[in-house]
């Protein structure tokens, strides 16, 4: 079993969503392109979130290994675009980390027009002819 985990970040100053914070925009120290961020996604269940920066991932992944190796647990975590998420982690549960690319722009819009969750739902929309979230 695959295992990685996600820890509760605090809420928005507005209460509301979790806002992507960015670093200014300078030439990173290894000559990559400073307008491509590394942004965390997190599978879980057939869901897919996307994690903000300043989300303690190794906390997150702390508290799934712990629900793991317990019956079962929920965890909470705030992704991009959404308000807090509690899943049910169980030893049956795959969960899977991933880092990918993403330009300030997609991170942007993202704010406003956060991807989809449900792994379906994006399948479906691209069938439809909706514009790609990711």
């Amino acid at each position: 079993m695959q295992v990685s985990l996600l820890v509760p970040t605090s809420p928005a100053a507005d209460g509301t969503r979790s806002r992507i914070r960015r670093s200014p925009t300078s030439l990173h120290a290894d000559g990559s392109d400073p307008e491509v961020m590394k942004v965390t996604r997190l599978r879980i269940d057939g869901q897919e979130f996307y994690l903000p920066e300043d989300l303690d991932v190794p906390a997150l992944q702390r508290r799934i290994l712990d629900a793991v190796h317990g019956r079962a647990a929920f965890v909470t975590f705030r992704p991009i675009g959404h308000g807090d998420i509690t899943v049910l982690v169980t030893p049956h549960v795959p969960v899977r980390f991933e880092v990918e690319d993403r330009s300030d722009e997609q991170l942007e819009a993202w704010e406003e027009n956060p991807p989809a969750i449900d792994i379906g739902e994006y399948f479906h929309n691209f069938e439809s002819g909706s514009t790609d979230p990711l």
